[in-house]
């Protein structure tokens, strides 16, 4: 499986979530933080410094999806997954 994660398709990581490797076949869900205006990749960044604390320990009462939608509750900037 690592082998699959590890892959690079026209210049974005490519991972089970995008469904397919084929960027004919892929949706929206292959953008990147990077294909985010800069004053927005900021506001995020801000976010995740003012709201993310490093733990020692996996949280199993939030996952990625969900802080992702928190994220946009509180700042109103949708991001898909690979973002």
């Amino acid at each position: 499986m690592g082998d699959v994660m590890s892959k690079i398709v026209d210049g974005h990581p490519w991972s089970v979530g995008f469904g397919s490797p084929d960027s004919a076949q892929r949706g929206e869900d292959a953008a990147l933080m990077s294909d985010l205006p800069k004053d927005k990749q900021k506001h995020v960044e801000d976010w995740i410094f003012d709201n993310i604390e490093p733990i020692k320990t996996p949280n199993r009462k939030h996952s990625s999806y969900q802080i992702k939608h928190i994220l946009e509750r509180d700042i109103g900037i949708y991001l898909v997954s690979a973002q």
